[in-house]
């Protein structure tokens, strides 16, 4: 497979078809929206859950397909997490634009009253109009989202299924542990006062689990759980 060239090109027309398919359900959504505003004074619609979905279930899909398929053609595990990664950040963008088009549009023809459905965006939440700032919040959300998931199906494929879920249960305990002793009003009220931090917060654990991913995967297993254990490189295929 050449390079870098091969991979990318493998994963890119992957995610362009599931692009295709959530901008479609996306505009669909919304003319629905429009629709119903004809009849209901009260409603707010939204529309970023389509795409925030997407990125936060495609990592679960990924090694099903792009990982077996670059290997199956003679590609390597950096060539498909570098791969993956780029087109994956690529997408992010070019979705959280069309979204953030469609919001604009509909905010301007509510404003001239050719419409009267207002829709709720994730960037209200920080307290400002600005567009860019919009645009902004929906990324440090999908980075978030889509690096998490990448991270615990990269753990999940590395250790395999066993052993992922003692350590998820193990995990799980901890969590129920400290949420049944910490004080969350002070944990709430800091996100609700400081969401703008709090989003980059995010928005850093969404990029620190991706990196993770590599580091996991650069010589990962060729199928989920392996057979060479948790700290021996598998050598059938090259780095």
């Amino acid at each position: 497979m050449n390079a870098l060239k091969g991979p990318f090109r493998l994963m890119f027309e992957d995610m362009r078809m599931q692009f295709y398919i959530l901008t479609g359900i996306t505009v669909a959504l919304w003319l629905f929206f429009l629709v119903l505003g004809m009849s209901v004074d009260t409603f707010m619609g939204t529309l970023f859950g389509p795409y925030y979905g997407l990125f936060a279930i495609y990592p679960f899909l990924v090694y099903n397909k792009g990982y077996v398929y670059t290997l199956a053609l003679g590609g390597t595990r950096k060539q498909f997490l570098f791969s993956m990664l780029a087109a994956s950040g690529l997408f992010i963008v070019i979705c959280m634009t069309v979204l953030n088009g469609i919001y604009q549009l509909n905010a301007f023809l509510l404003n001239q009253g050719i419409i009267n459905i207002p829709l709720f965006h994730m960037g209200e939440l920080v307290g400002s109009a600005n567009p860019l700032l919009y645009f902004w919040v929906d990324l440090l959300w999908c980075v978030f989202l889509f690096g998490v998931s990448f991270g615990i199906n990269s753990v999940w494929f590395y250790f395999g299924t066993v052993r992922f879920l003692l350590g998820l249960t193990g995990v799980a305990l901890v969590v129920i542990a400290y949420l049944a002793f910490a004080d969350l009003r002070t944990l709430f009220t800091w996100i609700v006062e400081n969401h703008l931090v709090f989003l980059h917060v995010i928005g850093a654990v969404g990029f620190a689990a991706a990196g993770l991913s590599y580091v996991i995967m650069k010589n990962g297993p060729l199928e989920r759980g392996g057979e060479r254990g948790l700290f021996f490189k598998n050598k059938t295929v090259q780095d």
